[in-house]
């Protein structure tokens, strides 16, 4: 499901000027993003879609489920929440 350029973008993304990016039309398409954190959510509907995989590294298994939510907030900026913001690469 495609964001919409109308949604709020936060102070952050506003910061590194992603709202010129977006209008733009640069929003992520075929992007792969690896986050290297304390692991993702990929449960998360907002995540599940995007997630492609991964490894936890902290802990030495196959399962990156994130048990601090560092990854998983780094995640979520990445490709926002699909209703109250808008990530970086929302696509």
């Amino acid at each position: 499901e495609r964001v919409e350029l109308k949604q709020d973008l936060g102070w952050n993304l506003r910061a590194i000027k992603a709202d010129i990016a977006h209008e733009n039309g640069y929003l992520g398409d075929e992007a792969v993003v690896a986050v290297l954190d304390t692991g993702v959510n990929y449960k998360l509907p907002e995540l599940a879609s995007n997630y492609l995989g991964g490894y936890d590294c902290a802990y030495d298994d196959p399962d990156p489920m994130d048990v601090d939510g560092h990854g998983t907030a780094c995640a979520g900026i990445i490709v926002g929440n699909g209703t109250e913001y808008k990530g970086v690469a929302p696509h």
